[in-house]
C-alpha cells in the first residue's frame, strides 16, 4: 500500500517545476561527483568530498543554529 502511494505521489510531482529542477540538479551533481571520482586520484577525490561535506555542514549549521539556540537557551 505504501509503495503504491509513494509512486503515485512521485508521478504527480512531475507536474511541479520545482521538483523537476531539484531532481535535475540532484542527477547533475551525482554525475559530476562520479566524473570527478573517475578522473582524480583517490586521495584528491576524498579531499574534494570532504570539502563538499564541510560546505554542506556549514550550510546546515547556519540554518540549524537559531533553532538549537532556542531549544538550549530559553531566553
Amino acid at each position: 500500500m505504501k509503495m503504491k502511494q509513494w509512486i503515485s505521489e512521485f508521478k504527480s510531482s512531475w507536474h511541479d517545476k520545482n521538483f523537476i529542477c531539484a531532481i535535475s540538479i540532484f542527477i547533475f551533481s551525482y554525475a559530476l561527483i562520479a566524473l570527478v571520482a573517475m578522473l582524480l586520484p583517490q586521495t584528491v577525490f576524498i579531499a574534494v568530498l570532504g570539502a563538499v561535506a564541510g560546505w554542506q555542514v556549514a550550510g546546515w549549521s547556519h540554518e540549524l543554529a537559531p533553532k538549537i539556540k532556542q531549544r538550549l537557551f530559553k531566553d
